[in-house]
């Protein structure tokens, strides 16, 4: 008998019992990013109908966390690409249509994360195109592609009305609230 699948169903289940510590390394490694003033520009914003910019970037990296577990990525890394994944989405009024927001506001989350000084190529990467295929150039590393991944089921979930408080709770400790999560 093959014992393979239920052993990976055992990690699955395991990995996704462990979103307390994500939120915890999420704030570790986020934390001057949550706090920043272009972050909290989205952190209330209207996202995917039924969910806010900042929620969807804490919730994709959260994702990213759990599939970290399966894939070898630096933490660090996939946490700082998916919390400055969506940063351009700040001015919705500013794109022509949906596709010029889908080529766009990749550009103006690179220019926003840039500024910061503390960018590598992975998060780049992450970052400029998470929206592929969407838009053509395809990403060049791990990270850049699984966040193409973790945006879309962010995104189906968080119209399906899934919500979980914690990622509120990561929201607020950016805005200053020590130990949003104990």
């Amino acid at each position: 008998m093959d014992y393979s699948v239920d052993f990976r169903l055992v990690r699955l289940f395991k990995a996704l019992g462990e979103k307390d510590r994500d939120y915890k390394t999420i704030e570790e490694y986020g934390k001057d990013i949550l706090g920043s003033k272009d972050f909290r520009k989205i952190v209330g914003q209207k996202h995917h109908i039924f969910s806010t910019v900042g929620y969807h970037s804490v919730h994709v990296a959260q994702i990213m966390l759990l599939m970290s577990r399966f894939f070898d990525m630096d933490e660090k890394d996939i946490v700082r690409g998916s919390l400055w994944h969506d940063v351009g989405i700040y001015d919705r009024d500013s794109f022509v249509d949906s596709m010029d927001t889908a080529i766009e506001h990749p550009k103006r989350s690179l220019e926003a994360a840039f500024e910061t000084g503390t960018l590598d190529d992975t998060q780049s990467d992450m970052i400029e195109h998470h929206m592929w295929p969407v838009t053509h150039e395809r990403p060049v590393t791990k990270e850049g592609f699984f966040i193409t991944i973790a945006d879309k089921v962010a995104a189906v979930t968080e119209f399906l009305k899934f919500h979980d408080d914690r990622i509120d709770a990561v929201l607020d400790s950016g805005a200053g609230e020590e130990n949003a999560l104990d």
